[in-house]
Order: C-alpha cells, then sequence, then structure tokens
C-alpha cells in the first residue's frame, strides 16, 4: 500500500506563521506611507469643501458660514446658509474629516459672502502628527500654503 504524500498540519502552520510573520513587517513599514495618504487626502477634502462653499455663495449671491471644529477623530465642518437654499445634503449636515486638526484653535468660523468676500479666518494651519499646512482661503477658491 503505497502512503498518500500531502502538508502535515505542522507545516501549514509553519507556512502561515511566517507568512503572518512577513506581512507584518511590511504593514509597519507601510504605515508611516498610509498615515502622510490620510493626512494629504483629508487636507485636500477640506479644500474641497471650502472650495464648494465659495462657488455655492458666488451663484446664489447669498452668504454661508462655514464653522470648522477641531474634535478628538478630526475635523467637523458644518455649512449654513442665510438665504433659504433649497439643496438637500449641504446645509446644516456635519461633514467630517478624520486624522487632521486645527493648530492653535478649537473652532474656526468663516463666513464668505455673495459678492466673493471672506470674512473671518482667511487662513489658518492644520496637522497631523508632525505635519503641518497652512491653509489659506482667497478671492479666487483655496490655496494650500507649504508644509510647516
Amino acid at each position: 500500500m503505497e502512503r498518500k504524500r500531502g502538508f502535515t498540519l505542522i507545516e501549514l502552520f509553519l507556512t502561515l506563521g511566517l507568512i503572518a510573520i512577513a506581512s507584518s513587517a511590511l504593514l509597519f513599514k507601510a504605515k508611516p506611507m498610509l498615515d502622510q495618504y490620510r493626512y494629504r487626502h483629508g487636507v485636500e477634502k477640506l479644500k474641497q469643501e471650502i472650495a464648494f462653499s465659495k462657488k455655492l455663495s458666488a451663484i446664489s449671491g447669498a452668504d454661508i458660514e462655514i464653522e470648522i471644529v477641531d474634535q478628538k477623530s478630526g475635523l467637523a465642518l458644518l455649512r449654513s446658509c442665510d438665504e433659504p437654499l433649497n439643496i438637500p445634503h449641504t446645509f446644516q449636515k456635519w461633514i467630517h474629516i478624520p486624522t487632521i486638526h486645527l493648530v492653535g484653535d478649537k473652532k474656526i468660523t468663516v463666513i464668505i459672502t455673495g459678492s466673493g468676500s471672506v470674512i473671518g479666518a482667511e487662513r489658518f494651519t492644520v496637522s497631523s502628527g508632525s505635519q503641518k499646512t497652512e491653509i489659506t482661503i482667497v478671492d479666487g477658491g483655496v490655496k494650500k500654503g507649504h508644509a510647516l
């Protein structure tokens, strides 16, 4: 009688253990890259939300208030308007931007007038870990400053 040759249970466990050790080492090396990607994505999302608010204000001719609040998990942004604009899921809804935080302040309020003027914090700094970026709200949109 011939015996079938296959993998023993010990060989399978050793192989799975080696794969787990190798993948954990890769994940440990990839964490800084993942954190940097999350930070850049958060800053970009914040810029897009402010630029969208500026466009809404210019198109509708209404004043739009943006409230940016620093929370434990990241930033929360609330957009409100002085006119009864009926645009679903745009006003009075919190938008969460994880992993980035305000530097210095816990709350910033910016009002964008229908004429495009900015009242309030035109410039503020956000950070995550050791990364810092200055955000400037200008007439044409949002300008990301240099990394600090």
